[in-house]
């Protein structure tokens, strides 16, 4: 039986501010962020109400909901070294996070979260995340994990 990957999506919306960075983004400002989460793996032979699966979609996203949205979703996010906001530290729905919160920096944040739940069965392969309709970052297993190509 061959691999398949499957992928199920999200939307999301948060507001961040970049320190230090000319222009636009160093104000706060928000997204509908699009979040892609790709998983690979052989379908369950066992037979039993998953069989034929991967990995059901409905575990897939309660997963991503308990590790990204519960958190991430209607939320501020600030990098903790912006003293800018400090103020902002007692209001609900403000994370200040150990990184700039970048398309790229909260991508990987979110894959460190996502994975520490998969074990030998189905594989984390790759996780996208859209900041806007024309800008997105991307996380893929074989070029980060040499052990899973």
């Amino acid at each position: 039986m061959g691999t398949i990957q499957i992928t199920k999506e999200f939307t999301f919306d948060m507001a961040h501010a970049l320190a230090n960075y000319e222009g636009k983004c160093s104000h706060i400002h928000g997204h509908t962020y699009f979040l892609s989460v790709t998983v690979s793996g052989k379908p369950i032979a066992e037979k039993g109400g998953k069989t034929g699966m991967v990995m059901d979609f409905s575990d897939l996203k309660e997963l991503v909901k308990t590790e990204v949205l519960d958190t991430f979703d209607h939320s501020i996010v600030l990098w903790e070294e912006d003293a800018r906001f400090n103020s902002l530290s007692d209001l609900p729905r403000v994370h200040f996070v150990p990184y700039q919160p970048t398309a790229e920096n909260l991508l990987l944040d979110f894959v460190s979260r996502l994975r520490r739940n998969f074990n030998d069965g189905a594989m984390l392969r790759c996780v996208m995340l859209r900041e806007t309709p024309t800008s997105c970052a991307a996380w893929h297993s074989y070029e980060n994990d040499p052990a899973h190509p």
